[in-house]
């Protein structure tokens, strides 16, 4: 009777990963970020070894190329680009553009050091 009832849990045990359905990863051309949406976490990186002193980028989501900006992110970035300080910019951030800083985090490409700072929407 053991005999039975441990070939029978094997079988069906044995069928459990037929039975599992692995989710579906869209293809990249369906995961367009461009819609129309509101950010709700935007990116701003900072050059420099130590002490980030020269503004590098801003993503609102939608990638870092001015044209993909809104008026309100276009004018942020007008004014994040002449900062040299990281402490003004994620001020301006916060006090201006309505985010909070979320994380961050510094990688290395060669010689240089990009600090990334990621923010929420308040």
């Amino acid at each position: 009777m053991r005999t039975i009832f441990l070939v029978c849990a094997i079988a069906a045990v044995s069928w459990l990963p037929l039975a599992a359905r692995a989710q579906d990863t869209p293809e990249l051309e369906a995961t367009d970020t461009r819609q129309e949406q509101p950010a709700d976490y935007c990116t701003m990186i900072f050059e420099g070894d130590g002490n980030p002193d020269k503004f590098y980028a801003l993503d609102f989501g939608k990638g870092t190329k001015a044209k993909a900006y809104d008026a309100n992110q276009q004018a942020i970035l007008a004014r994040i680009e002449k900062m040299t300080s990281v402490t003004r910019a994620i001020n301006h951030l916060a006090q201006k553009g309505g985010w909070d800083l979320h994380n961050t985090y510094a990688t290395r490409d060669g010689n240089k050091v990009y600090h990334y700072y990621i923010f929420r929407r308040k």
